[in-house]
C-alpha cells in the first residue's frame, strides 16, 4: 500500500495545480486511477484537503463509463453530425438520386489493379 498511497500523493501534487487553476466542481479519474480509485482516493484527497484553496467543495469520483468509454466516445464522435442536426442528415440522405450512385456492374476505381 505504500506504492499506492506515493502514486496517490504524486497525483494529487498533480492535480492540485489544476483544482486552483480551474476551480472545478468535480474532478473524474479515469483510465487505471478509475479503476483503481478505492486504492489512490485517500492519499489524493488528502493532498487535496490540505492543498486546495476549495477543498470542501471539489467532488472526487472515478470514472462511470469504465472501460468502454473508448469506444463510447469513438461512437459518439462518428454519429455527431447525426446528433447535432438529424433533420438536416436525414434532408441530406434522402437527396441522393439513384443517379448519383455508381451501378452495381460499374468497377469500382479505387479497387482497379493497373495492368
Amino acid at each position: 500500500m505504500r506504492a499506492a498511497d506515493e502514486v496517490g500523493r504524486w497525483l494529487g501534487i498533480g492535480l492540485v495545480g489544476l483544482v486552483n487553476t480551474f476551480n472545478p466542481d468535480r474532478v473524474v479519474l479515469g483510465g487505471m486511477y478509475g479503476r483503481a480509485f478505492d486504492v489512490f482516493e485517500p492519499a489524493v484527497t488528502d493532498v487535496l484537503k490540505a492543498r486546495a484553496l476549495t477543498p470542501s467543495t471539489l467532488d472526487l469520483v472515478p470514472a462511470a463509463l469504465g472501460p468502454e468509454a473508448p469506444l463510447i466516445g469513438a461512437g459518439e464522435l462518428a454519429l455527431e453530425a447525426l446528433l447535432a442536426d438529424p433533420d438536416g442528415v436525414l434532408t441530406s440522405f434522402l437527396s441522393v438520386r439513384d443517379s448519383d450512385l455508381p451501378a452495381h456492374d460499374e468497377p469500382n476505381p479505387a479497387t482497379r489493379t493497373k495492368g
